[in-house]
């Protein structure tokens, strides 16, 4: 747990206040308390129920024409439809293997890496040497190699 300054934790029901029932954001709330906004952050994350996403607080900083009870609303359907395990999937799912934009190999690369380790590895090289020339082979570290092989990642591809 993080550690706070006598100062801050007699702030906290008033950080506490000004983000959930008033609203503001963390850089009106650390100006106004004279705290830091990383402080603030951490007492939210610490002691509240954490930060809004980036679309609850658009919503909250754009001129509406919606009725309160309207925005609350769409703030409750955010936070419980958007945070379930359906949609966690479903995410998860889209964003597997190559299909993540951040992948650096492919699901075919991946299946040429176990394939080669299984043959080094029968051949008596050394786990960590055949990890070693793999990543280098593959323009990636030798702790990525170590998780494809152990199925750590890329979890979806069966050799």
């Amino acid at each position: 747990m993080t550690k706070f300054a006598t100062k801050t934790i007699k702030k906290i029901p008033t950080i506490l206040d000004l983000y959930y029932s008033s609203q503001l954001s963390v850089k009106q709330i650390s100006s106004l308390t004279s705290t830091h906004h990383k402080t603030v952050s951490d007492v939210l994350k610490t002691f509240g129920t954490g930060l809004r996403s980036p679309s609850e607080q658009t919503l909250l900083n754009k001129p509406t024409i919606l009725s309160e009870t309207a925005r609350q609303n769409i703030l409750y359907g955010i936070r419980n439809n958007r945070y379930t395990p359906e949609y966690a999937a479903k995410l998860s799912a889209s964003q597997t293997g190559s299909k993540n934009n951040q992948a650096k190999l492919t699901d075919e690369q991946v299946i040429q890496i176990r394939q080669e380790y299984s043959l080094a590895l029968q051949e008596g090289y050394a786990k960590f040497e055949t990890q070693r020339i793999l990543a280098k082979k593959y323009g990636v570290k030798r702790p990525t190699i170590s998780d494809i092989v152990l199925c750590k990642t890329w979890k979806h591809i069966l050799v």
